[in-house]
């Protein structure tokens, strides 16, 4: 499904290429990215942070409906570079919500999602997964 993805102009960065867990951050390429990421696993240990990276959507590109793999994981979604005027959206389910740069989207992204970018530049969020709160830590989480 990523290689899909990829080819309507969708990136992601991953702070660790493999997306292992925050302990395995690589600080040497993303060091703010990861001493944030390692003060929310120590300051907020009930949240269980597990990865973290940046996603990026071309000017003009759709991500085609689409699920994650598993419930036990939220994502949030900063928007750290977002065109103004409301012409980013990602529809989770039946819900739309626009991308604002500085403002925080979560989802469940085992439920069918996806993302338009009607404008004419790139937006880029910054991803943070962690393990579902209501559900018990598991293999995978």
């Amino acid at each position: 499904a990523d290689d899909e993805c990829l080819s309507v102009g969708w990136g992601r960065y991953e702070i660790d290429p493999a997306w292992r867990r925050v302990a395995a951050c690589d600080a040497s390429a993303t060091p703010t990215a990861c001493a944030m990421l390692r003060s929310l696993a120590a300051e907020t240990p009930a949240l269980r942070v597990l990865r973290g990276g940046y996603s990026t959507i071309a000017a003009g590109a759709h991500i085609a409906p689409h699920y994650g793999t598993t419930n036990r994981q939220l994502k949030l979604h900063l928007g750290l570079e977002v065109p103004p005027g409301g012409c980013v959206q990602i529809r989770v389910r039946e819900d739309y919500l626009t991308y604002e740069e500085g403002a925080v989207r979560m989802l469940d992204d085992s439920f069918e999602h996806e993302v338009w970018n009607n404008c004419t530049a790139r937006r880029t969020v910054f991803q943070l997964v962690f393990a579902h709160p209501d559900l018990p830590p598991s293999e995978d989480s």
